[in-house]
């Protein structure tokens, strides 16, 4: 049997695992920019809450902007963790199976290769 089958499946297995890393790399890029521009959204909201609240002078305000703000980076955080926890999460799914079908495909063409081989030494003698 010609190895070209064995080839163009090697090739598009090398092509599905590039393109899966580069994706869980994009992902991975995508929700950390999205993270950083809500904590900075978060502390540009903040400070400007601190300084119209320092207008009026009243600590008490100071004080529920300050828990406010932690609250929300608190909040932030877990999302962000949450999102790459989900990404990792699904990337191993993703990967497992990628690899049994990867497997299993593999074998099914050496199987087939060896049928092959046999039918023709059989046709031969």
């Amino acid at each position: 049997m010609k190895r070209k089958p064995f080839l163009i499946f090697y090739l598009l297995v090398a092509y599905i695992f590039t393109s899966f890393i580069w994706w869980i790399f994009y992902l991975t890029r995508i929700s950390t920019e999205a993270y950083m521009e809500k904590k900075e959204l978060s502390h540009l909201n903040y400070i400007y809450q601190r300084n119209t609240s320092q207008n009026v002078e009243n600590t008490a305000k100071t004080k529920v902007i300050d828990m406010e703000y932690q609250s929300n980076i608190k909040k932030i955080d877990k999302e962000y963790r949450s999102k790459i926890n989900m990404i990792i999460g699904e990337g191993s799914v993703f990967l497992i199976i990628l690899l049994v079908v990867t497997f299993k495909m593999n074998h099914s063409l050496q199987r087939e290769n060896r049928v092959h081989l046999q039918q023709k030494n059989f046709l031969l003698s």
